[in-house]
């Protein structure tokens, strides 16, 4: 009953909207939960700040200060101060593309958009230092040559670690041609995806991580996680121990979500969560696409709505209003809605993650779309997580 009380409480401080009303209410919220000690969530309870947009090097705020670890850096401790536990940060390796989602080195960390290796381990200390955990994206379905397709360099492999069905078997380029075994996931367009059941690939991939721990990371988001099989994640992420691993299993059905989870089953323990892309989605058709508001379809009989609300999983699904990619899709949520969408993550079981440009502001393009973010909703969202931290 305590638990439901500080909810309802939640909501209305939330919503209430005359400045008058809210300050009065703001010190009632204050008493009445100074007085309800029973903790509601039974699950780690970390909040995850993604801390870039499609092309985030770019924003001014970071051109201004140095680059994008440079700008982090000096605020490590505001973000540790503010409730975050977590940061995820871009792919942190040499790439074609400046984000880094398409890497060329694994192990070269200075020829990035981010900023140089010192920068970078700098950053990483500072925020270890301060109780900020870094985590790193890391980028190991698939790779691109240093000058072509198949050229693999630092570390150096050759076509027998690329999937035998990758484009690169009937493309028409000067190079090796892919012999390994067939994908044991979905095929990723536009670099060459890597055979995981090849022991070359599983140890450099082992090598990876170790020197990212190395450099200062303590977790795992991996990207395009139905490009291989998850057990192979499981592998990976049982011999690196992260503090934490989510994957971006990009799927709105929540079973989808759930396979792969218990796909991941190493030592004992499933050891991964996913990004909550089923609760994504209903929210983004009640808030964002439905102007009456009606919110009853969050209520997924009498639970919770997405891999957050399924028993055993809260502490598995990182709940998030938008990210790097679905900012630019319809779903992507806007104005007076993105604030709303975190009252609801906020104020519920699940690892909320929140967003850059939703925090900070700006304005991003990304595949013919622009967003505008203003100066951000830091404010609004700071608020919601002491009232979170302190429930």
């Amino acid at each position: 009953k305590k638990c439901f009380l500080k909810r309802f409480l939640l909501y209305i401080f939330t919503f209430l909207n005359t400045n008058k009303m809210k300050h009065r209410f703001t010190l009632l919220l204050v008493l009445l939960l100074s007085v309800i000690s029973v903790k509601g969530q039974d699950y780690l309870d970390d909040i995850m700040f993604q801390s870039f947009g499609w092309d985030e090097y770019s924003q001014s705020r970071h051109t201004s200060e140095g680059g994008f670890y440079e700008y982090y850096n000096s605020r490590a401790g505001n973000l540790k101060a503010m409730g975050f536990d977590m940061i995820w940060l871009p792919p942190p390796s040499a790439s074609t593309g400046g984000v880094g989602y398409f890497p060329t080195e694994w192990f070269n960390f200075s020829q990035t958009s981010w900023g140089s290796e010192a920068q970078l381990k700098k950053m990483l200390a500072n925020m270890n230092a301060r109780g900020l955990y870094p985590i790193a994206d890391v980028v190991v379905n698939h790779r691109s040559g240093t000058t072509g397709w198949t050229d693999f360099t630092n570390p150096t492999w050759g076509c027998e670690t690329i999937c035998s069905n990758d484009d690169a078997a009937s493309a028409s380029y000067v190079g090796c041609r892919p012999s390994g075994a067939a994908d044991t996931g979905e095929e990723f367009k536009g670099s060459r995806d890597l055979d995981h059941t090849n022991l070359t690939v599983q140890n450099g991939v082992k090598d990876f991580l170790s020197r990212l721990k190395a450099l200062g990371f303590k977790g795992w988001r991996w990207d395009v996680a139905k490009g291989f099989s998850a057990s192979y994640f499981g592998n990976y992420i049982n011999d690196s121990k992260p503090y934490y691993s989510v994957g971006e299993f990009w799927d709105g059905n929540v079973n989808a979500l759930k396979n792969w989870i218990n796909g991941t089953y190493s030592g004992g323990a499933t050891i991964s969560g996913a990004f909550d892309f089923s609760l994504y989605y209903t929210l983004s058709k009640i808030i964002q696409e439905n102007p009456t508001n009606q919110y009853s379809t969050l209520n997924s009989s009498g639970r919770m709505a997405g891999l957050a609300g399924q028993n055993g999983f809260s502490e598995k699904a990182v709940t998030f209003v938008d990210n790097h990619d679905t900012f630019v899709k319809g779903s992507a949520f806007l104005g007076s809605n993105i604030p709303k969408a975190y009252a609801y993550i906020l104020t519920h079981p699940g690892i909320p993650c929140v967003f850059a440009p939703h925090y900070y502001g700006g304005t991003y393009a990304k595949d013919g779309v622009t967003r505008n973010y203003g100066t951000g909703y830091a404010s609004e969202i700071n608020k919601l997580m002491a009232i979170r931290k302190t429930t």
